[in-house]
């Protein structure tokens, strides 16, 4: 009966075979984009994890006066407690860069979103005698932090397809941003009350719901069994065969050193600048400065949410504005080069004009706020385009993890430049433009990130397609040889017809 129909039925051109599979491609892709109830509860938990995680993060950095006074710890005693977080984090870093790819996801996020959970409320009852304790628990609770988050970046990259994967990343993103300010405002009102326990617990409270809900929805997504690797660094290193992971590495690697080092350095060269040149402020007080400059960015960035939700929907179909390039693949690279200049120029800004004209090193904030977002939903797109599916969690957790050894040395390399531009002299002056000439050397480095985005636009689209057909070969060999060897003769059977 097959063999009368395909005789019977006319053999198509190539132009039409060609309009066909375009049209298939067409009603596949806007099937993906249909997204039902599940997956907007999916997202919505996804978008609450990472910022209950700098929420919580940021909670000690707001909240260290409060503990100081409870322990009753030196300077030196209480920064060993971010010195040990930072270690964790790290571990926990290198741990999912190893490891992530072997375990099973599901079991390895449910496990460190519970340990997050106990180690933060372990944390809240120890008594005033106890704070290596406290400093042990929070360490660990840092670990499982960065196993959690990492393993919500994975479960987006398996569960969204369409214009749902740069939504749920633009959401996660946004999470980041504003975790951090979101900690700052609500425990300033704990500082004042003393009752620094009730902030830390606000964190887990919250995760416990989310974690509940979202375990009804993510039983069907662990789809593969874990991976397993002929050995741990082929699975790790295996990433490092993709020329364009290398370079999108040392690019965001670069660029997160320099982010470090205006965000450490930003409220010394504020103060340094309101010193040496008040009239410039326009009246306004130290704290009000401070109070506009952390703002502002998060105020660019939630005007930017509706022009990075429509970019991110047009850069991943190649339409709109973006249809003059030859290549959709292209479309991401591309942008990110482009795009990228503007929060180059807006840092520039901010150093050289806080005190010269305060308006306008506002305007740069606002808009390093404002762009800075669309780059980072475009950089975990590009990342979660060339990791093949079995190799997310190490190619995620690699990324991380250098950016983390990278950015240690920034800000103590800023002080040294600092001291060594100013010398003898110790007026606020000397000091302003000696950190601004210090932040401007590492500024004139920092450009070389278009270099890197520039060659990684080069071998973007190889090494996308060089993981499309490792993710091919790692389903066949996780396919049992039975249903292959009926996929195998299905096909042989549908050649034959064809051909008749």
């Amino acid at each position: 009966h097959t063999s009368s129909q395909s005789l019977s039925a006319p053999i198509p051109a190539r132009g039409d075979m060609s309009l066909r599979d375009k049209a298939r491609d067409g009603s596949k892709t806007a099937q993906q984009q249909t997204a039902s109830w599940t997956d907007w509860t999916l997202l919505f938990c996804f978008f609450l994890f990472p910022t209950l995680s700098m929420y919580d993060g940021s909670s000690i950095g707001a909240l260290l006066p409060s503990l100081q006074q409870y322990f009753g710890t030196s300077d030196s005693a209480t920064a060993s407690l971010k010195t040990f977080m930072s270690l964790a984090h790290s571990i926990g870093l290198a741990l999912m860069w190893l490891f992530g790819d072997m375990l099973p996801k599901r079991t390895t996020f449910y496990s460190a979103v519970g340990l997050w959970i106990v180690f933060s409320f372990a944390s809240v009852v120890v008594n005033e005698n106890q704070f290596w304790l406290f400093v042990i628990f929070r360490s660990a609770q840092n670990l499982f932090v960065e196993i959690a988050t990492l393993s919500v970046a994975v479960f987006q990259a398996d569960r969204f397809k369409g214009r749902m994967l740069p939504l749920s990343i633009m959401c996660t993103q946004f999470g980041i941003f504003v975790g951090g300010p979101i900690s700052s405002t609500v425990n300033a009102f704990f500082v004042s009350s003393g009752n620094w326990k009730v902030a830390l617990a606000i964190a887990p409270t919250i995760l416990i719901p989310s974690a509940i809900l979202t375990s009804f929805f993510l039983k069907s997504t662990e789809s593969q069994a874990a991976n397993r690797c002929a050995s741990i660094l082929s699975s790790a290193l295996g990433m490092l065969r993709s020329k364009a992971y290398i370079f999108l590495m040392i690019g965001q690697s670069l660029g997160m050193f320099f982010a470090m080092s205006i965000s450490f350095w930003v409220p010394s060269l504020t103060l340094d600048a309101f010193e040496a040149f008040p009239n410039t402020f326009a009246g306004f007080s130290y704290p009000a400065v401070m109070s506009i400059i952390s703002n502002i960015g998060v105020v660019g960035t939630v005007l930017s949410l509706p022009m990075v939700a429509y970019l991110s929907k047009t850069i991943e179909s190649g339409t709109g504005i973006f249809r003059c390039l030859p290549s959709t693949d292209l479309v991401m690279p591309i942008t990110v080069v482009v795009v990228g200049i503007v929060p180059k120029l807006c840092y520039f800004g901010e150093i050289t004009f806080i005190s010269v004209n305060f308006p306008i090193s506002v305007v740069c904030f606002f808009f390093e706020g404002f762009v800075n977002i669309l780059l980072g939903v475009i950089m975990q797109q590009m990342l979660i385009n060339l990791a093949p599916a079995h190799r997310r969690a190490s190619a995620i957790s690699l990324i991380r993890l250098v950016e983390a050894v990278v950015r240690i040395p920034a800000s103590q390399l800023i002080g040294w430049l600092s001291d060594l531009f100013h010398g003898d002299e110790t007026t606020s002056e000397s000091r302003y433009y000696s950190l601004r000439n210090a932040l401007l050397c590492i500024w004139v480095v920092y450009w070389l990130t278009t270099v890197f985005y520039l060659l990684l636009a080069r071998y973007y689209r190889q090494d996308i397609a060089k993981a499309r057909e490792s993710e091919r070969r790692h389903a066949m060999q996780s396919t049992p040889l039975l249903s292959r060897t009926s996929s195998v003769i299905s096909g042989k059977y549908d050649v034959i017809s064809i051909a008749s």
